[in-house]
């Protein structure tokens, strides 16, 4: 393989284990102890190759004193995973391997596995393992998986564990119309639009209880091609307030307060976020966007698909940007397809700064009056950030839904109105 293609393969490897993430509880909230198993083996082909392959085993320290209180017994679902990875006998592998495939293969092969603290409730948390590695074939592999704990029973909890009996219908249509509103798909168009094999919705195998909502998540593979890379979507308790089982788990969820949504995503340059709070047919969004990284300039956009006019702009705010810009229906917009400036369709709103502080907290806010007939209210956000020889976008390019400029957005929605 010319050295070009192999530096473009891996590439496509590290980009597959590296897209920006929504997350819901900040590390520092948490400092668990980790504890992490490596090992590795090479076998010689010939004098100018070898075959190697590694594991590696990152997990939270069970065993520590200073372990949080509702975290006493996470590791009777980390051993199991210990147990297994201990299991593994590297040099037959290796040799097995080889017998397989005789001198037609060299380089290395690894796995890595991270079991880490992904969300925590008053009275759940989960757990996320993510595996991601490389064993031979055309690309890598990468793979979360979720556990749900209940913090009084110590036991793993499913999505039937959470709802009245009877419920699964409407949980069904109520998930099916959230999937398709996150996913820009009208209500009659079909789910192969969004590259499903099938027009057939079926829930993840993957969800997360999380403070506002259930998180689920499709792996590749799993609805989707390889190519198509992980999906997601965010159900809010307030969009299925009657369907919680109120002696389950999720009981705390029917005292939040109503109106209200955050949600938070990072990568490698940019930590990004939302506050949204409803007050009767007002609605106050708060963004806040940080640099992870030195940059020239810095943008954080804020777009309302439902909203045509900037006339329903009841006030606009902003801490350590230079200026908050509101774009009615009709200003001109820059549109990177066209490559020119083109009619907004809808409102957005935008801020910017020159030179933004690293690690800083930028921040905009706006309040505006929501049309009276909404069930509930699409908010699109994207970051960007420009360095000296490169962009780095929140969204990447491959991830979110495609906003009227273009660029891809994060897509947040907050219920109106129960059920739907």
């Amino acid at each position: 393989m010319p050295r070009s293609l192999k530096i473009l393969f891996i590439l496509l490897i590290i980009c597959s284990t590296t897209q920006a993430k929504q997350h819901f509880i900040d590390d520092g909230d948490y400092p668990l102890s980790t504890h992490t198993l490596s090992e590795k083996y090479c076998s010689r082909i010939d004098r100018d190759r070898e075959f190697c392959q590694a594991h590696t085993l990152s997990f939270i320290d069970g065993n520590v004193s200073n372990i949080p209180d509702f975290l006493k017994g996470v590791e009777s679902f980390i051993d199991p995973i210990i147990t297994s990875y201990r299991q593994v006998d590297l040099k037959k592998e290796v040799s097995d391997t080889l017998s397989d495939f005789g001198n037609d293969i060299s380089g290395s092969w690894y796995d890595e596995t991270r079991i880490g603290l992904f969300a925590r409730t008053p009275s759940t948390y989960t757990l996320s393992f993510e595996s991601n590695g490389y064993s031979g074939g055309a690309h890598g592999y990468y793979a979360v998986t979720y556990t749900n704990v209940d913090i009084r029973t110590k036991k793993s909890l499913s999505l039937q564990d959470l709802f009245l009996p009877g419920s699964q219908k409407r949980l069904y249509q109520v998930a099916l119309s959230y999937y398709k509103t996150a996913r820009n798909l009208k209500p009659s168009q079909p789910l192969t639009w969004d590259g499903w094999f099938e027009n057939r919705f079926r829930f993840a195998e993957n969800f997360a209880i999380t403070p506002y909502g259930l998180y689920f998540l499709y792996n590749q593979y799993e609805i989707k091609p390889y190519a198509e890379g992980q999906t997601s979507f965010f159900l809010p308790y307030s969009a299925i307030g009657d369907l919680i089982d109120p002696k389950g788990p999720l009981a705390f969820a029917l005292k939040l307060p109503p109106g209200r949504m955050e949600a938070a995503f990072d990568n490698e340059c940019m930590q990004l976020c939302v506050d949204v709070i409803r007050e009767g047919d007002r609605v106050t969004i708060t963004a806040h966007v940080v640099p992870l990284e030195h940059a020239k300039h810095l943008w954080l956009s804020v777009s309302l698909p439902q909203i045509s006019s900037k006339r329903q702009l009841l006030s606009t705010g902003y801490d350590r940007f230079q200026r908050v810009i509101p774009y009615d229906t009709g200003n001109r917009i820059y549109n990177c397809f066209a490559k020119k400036a083109i009619p907004a369709k809808y409102m957005l709103v935008e801020a910017d700064k020159v030179n933004p502080g690293h690690d800083e907290n930028h921040t905009m806010w706006f309040r505006v009056k929501i049309p009276p007939d909404l069930g509930k209210l699409i908010i699109d956000i994207r970051a960007t950030m420009k360095k000296e020889k490169r962009t780095c976008r929140l969204p990447e390019s491959y991830e979110g839904i495609t906003g009227e400029q273009g660029y891809k957005n994060y897509r947040v929605i907050l219920p109106l109105r129960a059920g739907t």
